[in-house]
């Protein structure tokens, strides 16, 4: 008898093959071999899968083409689109992986060039397809088989249609037309103001005696010629001279110089962008870009954002005021408020660090030796798969896009059930971008088991890995990275739902943050700093006065930096609003006046020309802030009950991260929490 309970129980968690037939799903309970055996090795292969994502999708409309109205079906109308969709995404996502993360440099040429026509593809076919908005109409109004009875059926239906309408797939064939020939602008504007700051590979050349105050362990890194520094214009160039040069003119140069490293060129793609967007939305049916953005997110209206924005401001400006009372009052030498009072802008981290260092006893380079980067790992997975009852197990990395990646199997421990890999990409080499971003490679599904179909995430960083006598040690502002990434990765494969578009994090963008931001905050926790702090030679954690002190420091200036993402925030929202001859400079302007009543604002600074949010997110930037607040609610409820109660974790999970987008998130919540989540836990967060 045990014997057959296996069998079944075997066949059960191999995800059901028994029973599929060509109209069921099309994913299995991946193991990892077949998992690295997704990924192409030379260009054939990977022309070869670009080719079968477009296919599946030309079948499907052929096919709808051929099917009357009457004859809707879920298999023939909803499956077939949600199969050729899962396929299509994830062959996507594995040529986007290749084109930024392989070491060799024809197989990421050919994957960028795959992963453009097939971008280009979604554009031309998927976006606002007529044909696909009829069909999924036709079966809203006479499919009566049992699965359109189902309240999943039915809401993946209603969304798909207000989606197809919202991208004007209803609107007239020229208008269509029209629309496809911007939003194809739009594309091309996009990739290029993206592509000069990916591409930027500047720097300029000081001399010793200019960088005073910088880490010699960090010069030591850099290009050098008889005293002559070659530093690069990058963001970890940016953050060590501003934070630590004590000479003012050096941190004026470097400031300009990294704000301004892809100005003039795109200002004027940018002016062009805020054309082409605001012709696209009025095309559709919306006032202005912001509101066609903000219309179907949680937030519903851009008013209401702007006004959410404007409040968050107001009620920190208390806060932020007395921190820069605090600041002032004895400024480093090579400090001077400008005749209005503020810091210069160049001016504002240099101020802060050498506060911290005075008062919180807080040098950055001696802090990172407790945190090395195996004992960081291994509490991540140690802590979570506690907090979610995961277990984390290594699998090998041959066979995928670099050889120095760690992976791991996720499982869950109450059914054994495999939800899918991550993968840590995590230190800085050549062409590899130095920003730090996640990426879900395989969409976390369903199958006709209702079990997850294995998924795979990535995790990209770009730490300073160590030599081999060494180990590799992270700030701790690495290790709050490094939680917001895996804060993402596990928002993936948690949200197995039955029909992709509604998998992992997709859901409303201005929920998308509120995970990853979430799982920052485990790193505001005392209990957790101690944790995953341990001395990389005696082995010892933090002391609870040095962990105190960072908590301090790490208040200080937090209401500054929310202030700053509102100020960016309103920036997004006000170039979605901006008439075709708005200087987007004068807006910037404008806004940051009003905003940072602690910095003066430089007109020379051209930062808006690098801000490559204003591409991925568009007028959504305000999420971050929305997210800040929901996740504070929730790690308010999280620390009530026990930041290492794992039946808190198994609540989140099943009560919140396990819907994906499949559900409203904010109904989630207060069903999870009792209560509406209010501004008040972030601002207390903010309290010194």
């Amino acid at each position: 008898m045990k014997h057959v309970y296996g069998v079944l129980l075997l066949i059960f968690f191999a995800g059901c093959h028994y029973v599929k037939s060509p109209e069921m799903r099309i994913c299995t309970r991946l193991d990892w071999q077949s998992v690295l055996a997704m990924f192409p090795k030379n260009a054939h292969q990977i022309n070869g899968m670009k080719y079968r994502s477009i296919a599946m999708f030309d079948n499907m409309f052929e096919s709808f083409e051929h099917t009357a109205a009457k004859d809707r079906n879920f298999h023939n109308t909803v499956r077939l689109y949600d199969n050729a969709q899962f396929k299509f995404m994830m062959n996507q996502q594995i040529l986007s992986t290749l084109s930024m993360l392989s070491d060799d440099p024809l197989i990421q040429s050919y994957a960028r060039h795959a992963v453009h026509d097939l971008q280009q593809y979604q554009v031309d076919h998927l976006v606002r397809n007529p044909l696909l908005l009829r069909a999924f109409q036709d079966y809203a109004q006479y499919g009566h088989d049992d699965p359109s009875k189902s309240s999943s059926v039915r809401s993946f239906l209603q969304k798909t249609i207000n989606k197809l309408e919202h991208e004007g797939a209803n609107l007239s064939p020229e208008k269509l037309l029209k629309l496809h020939q911007i939003s194809t602008e739009i594309s091309r504007l996009e990739s290029q103001f993206s592509a000069s700051i990916l591409h930027c590979h500047a720097s300029i050349t000081l001399q010793k005696d200019e960088l005073l105050g910088v880490p010699s362990l960090y010069l030591d890194s850099l290009e050098c010629y008889e005293h002559n520094y070659k530093v690069p214009l990058t963001y970890e160039a940016f953050f060590m001279v501003l934070e630590n040069c004590s000479v003012a003119a050096t941190r004026k140069k470097f400031f300009l110089e990294f704000n301004n490293r892809v100005y003039p060129k795109n200002e004027e793609l940018l002016k062009k962008l805020i054309h082409k967007r605001q012709e696209y939305a009025r095309l559709v049916g919306y006032e202005n870009f912001a509101e066609y953005e903000c219309s179907m997110q949680m937030i519903g209206s851009a008013q209401r954002a702007q006004e959410f924005i404007e409040d968050m401001i107001e009620q920190t400006n208390k806060v932020v005021m007395q921190e820069f009372k605090n600041l002032t009052k004895e400024l480093p030498a090579s400090v001077a408020l400008t005749a209005s009072g503020k810091l210069e802008p160049w001016d504002e981290a240099f101020v802060r660090s050498a506060y911290r260092k005075k008062y919180f006893d807080i040098d950055t380079q001696e802090l990172a030796q407790y945190f090395p980067i195996n004992h960081v790992l291994m509490q991540l997975q140690k802590q979570f798969g506690q907090f979610f009852a995961l277990s984390f197990n290594p699998v090998s990395s041959e066979g995928l896009w670099y050889k120095d990646v760690l992976c791991l199997q996720v499982r869950l421990l109450k059914t054994s059930e495999i939800i899918g890999y991550i993968v840590f990409d995590l230190y800085a080499r050549p062409g590899k971008s130095e920003q730090a971003y996640q990426m879900s490679v395989i969409p976390t599904i369903e199958d006709d088991c209702n079990l997850a179909c294995s998924g795979l995430s990535t995790i990209v960083t770009n730490f300073k890995q160590a030599d081999q006598e060494h180990e590799t040690l992270l700030e701790y502002h690495d290790v709050k990275t490094l939680l917001h990434e895996f804060g993402h990765a596990l928002h993936e494969l948690f949200g197995a739902t039955e029909f992709v578009d509604n998998s992992g994090s997709n859901g409303p963008r201005d929920f998308l943050e509120t995970p990853s931001q979430l799982f920052e905050m485990w790193m505001d926790n005392p209990v957790m700093i101690k944790l995953f702090s341990q001395h990389y030679k005696t082995k010892k954690p933090l002391s609870d006065a040095m962990i105190n002190n960072i908590i301090a420091a790490e208040k200080l200036g937090k209401a500054s930096l929310l202030q700053r993402q509102c100020l960016l925030s309103l920036i997004s929202l006000e170039f979605g609003r901006a008439q075709s001859d708005t200087n987007p400079h004068e807006i910037v302007e404008k806004l940051y006046k009003k905003v940072r009543l602690d910095v003066e604002y430089c007109p020379q600074d051209h930062f808006e020309t690098s801000f490559d949010h204003i591409i991925g997110y568009g007028s959504h930037y305000y999420g971050y802030v929305w997210s800040q607040v929901l996740a504070a609610g929730l790690f308010e409820y999280i620390e009530k009950y026990g930041i290492t109660n794992s039946q808190v974790g198994q609540k989140l999970y099943s009560s919140l991260l396990a819907h994906g987008g499949s559900q409203d998130p904010q109904q989630l919540i207060e069903l999870l929490l009792g209560t509406s989540i209010t501004k008040q836990s972030l601002l207390n967060a903010l309290q010194s």
